[in-house]
């Protein structure tokens, strides 16, 4: 084998953030043939790909005599590689106490940030689905009736329910075993698909896209407390779907109309830890692909009516699924990024550099290798072949000291062993090997 190169670090400096990334189209999801309105999109821990429809597309034996059947809203759930879930479509909403027909609107799905479980809007009603199973664990209406958006949660896995119409309904709040806890707003402002809030729940990030703008309602004390207005953010947007993305922790917003200020079915990243928001990355609804390759040429009428309805991220960060609504082609669209998120763990200044094994590993495609590095200074994090040679820059610049967490994608590499190697301007290096297994 050949020695690896000493690394000379360059005069530009980069920094601990998130890079932007170059999103590349790698298909309709799972294939071109799933076609119709979406309306929701989430991704469970698992990796399982779960998807909604808008209009009813699937089937149900009723199983009277007559043997008649009825139109149904299916929960479709695929693997990674787009293979069907052992227990998808899911077409009845079955659990103890609980034997719903999957029958009304779909209005969005969402990853329970508290235990990876899936929350489906279904007209006026939302569910908890087991993301190993498909079984549904809670259900919840409120009282009120009113059709809901897609419903998000905090790490401890409160619920924050919102509605579709304008100023009609209180937005609820319900904690982690569906009790009722109170209101975040007493009524809703705006025609509303979706909205995000904060990891702690101090704050509800808004997206009435009838009020050209997120409004960012924040309480102290989270759900404790009462939520007002604090300020008002992406002003000109009118967003459809929204959603976090792991590692970077944007935001991410679409754009469903014509406007000025952003281009109409694209999503737009922004970090919300800066005062305005900073606008960070953008990923674009692919019109015209190449059907040889998984893409799919669609209609003139489809890229003018279509509303982007739905965002969700493996949990690795660097992939992405997309839902467009209101149109007849596919409804999901699946990219990627070869760039890196790089975050830093804050308050934690280490007594050594140290480099971990990489997790998973065995890996496919995607891989977090975390690193300590005791002083502030310039950092290389480099991944090689068995030949010595670089197949992937991680990190390249000066970074303050402190504990880092990086994800490797692999997409673009054959199977095989790799090493990576973390040096710093103080003179430490440290390799470590890891398994591409495909």
């Amino acid at each position: 084998m050949k020695k690896f190169v000493l690394f000379l670090f360059v005069a530009a400096l980069g920094t601990a953030t998130a890079v932007n990334a170059q999103w590349k189209f790698q298909k309709c999801f799972p294939d071109t043939t799933y076609k119709g309105s979406a309306h929701g999109v989430a991704v469970s821990p698992d990796g399982k790909v779960w998807t909604q429809m808008f209009y009813a597309q699937d089937t149900l034996i009723i199983g009277n005599a007559a043997g008649d059947t009825l139109k149904v809203r299916g929960i479709h759930v695929y693997n990674p590689d787009g293979t069907p879930a052992s227990f998808s479509p899911i077409k009845i909403y079955s659990g103890t106490g609980i034997q719903d027909t999957n029958y009304n609107s779909a209005r969005g799905l969402t990853t329970d940030r508290y235990n990876g479980d899936i929350l489906a809007a279904s007209y006026n009603t939302v569910y908890e689905l087991n993301y190993k199973t498909g079984a549904a664990l809670r259900k919840y209406t409120p009282p009120d009736s009113s059709t809901l958006t897609a419903c998000p949660t905090d790490t401890s896995g409160d619920v924050f329910i919102g509605k579709v119409l304008d100023s009609v309904a209180p937005g609820q709040i319900i904690d982690n075993t569906f009790a009722f806890v109170g209101n975040w707003v007493d009524t809703t402002r705006g025609y509303s698909r979706a909205f995000e809030v904060s990891k702690d729940g101090n704050h509800v990030y808004w997206c009435g896209y009838t009020n050209n703008a997120v409004w960012d309602y924040y309480s102290s004390t989270g759900i404790y407390g009462t939520y007002a207005v604090a300020d008002t953010e992406a002003k000109g947007l009118q967003s459809e779907s929204a959603c976090w993305q792991p590692g970077t922790n944007y935001l991410w917003l679409s754009q469903s109309y014509v406007t000025n200020a952003y281009t109409q079915n694209k999503w737009y990243a922004f970090d919300t830890k800066t005062t305005p928001w900073t606008l960070k990355d953008s990923i674009a609804w692919v019109w015209n692909s190449d059907p040889t390759k998984g893409g799919y040429k669609y209609s003139s009428a489809d890229s003018a009516n279509g509303h982007p309805r739905g965002i969700a991220f493996s949990v690795t960060g660097d992939t992405t699924y997309l839902a467009m609504y209101n149109i007849n082609g596919p409804g999901f669209e699946m990219f990627t990024s070869p760039a890196t998120a790089v975050n830093q763990t804050p308050n934690n200044v280490p007594s050594t550099y140290a480099l971990s094994q990489n997790y998973p590993n065995p890996f496919n495609p995607s891989t977090k290798i975390d690193y300590d590095l005791k002083s502030n200074g310039r950092v290389n994090l480099a991944v090689y072949d068995v030949l010595g040679r670089v197949v992937a820059t991680l990190v390249n610049g000066y970074q303050s000291a402190g504990q880092y967490s990086v994800t490797f994608n692999a997409a673009g590499l054959s199977s095989g062993v790799y090493f990576y190697t973390l040096r710093t301007s103080n003179g430490s290096s440290i390799t470590k090997k890891m398994l591409l297994m495909k």
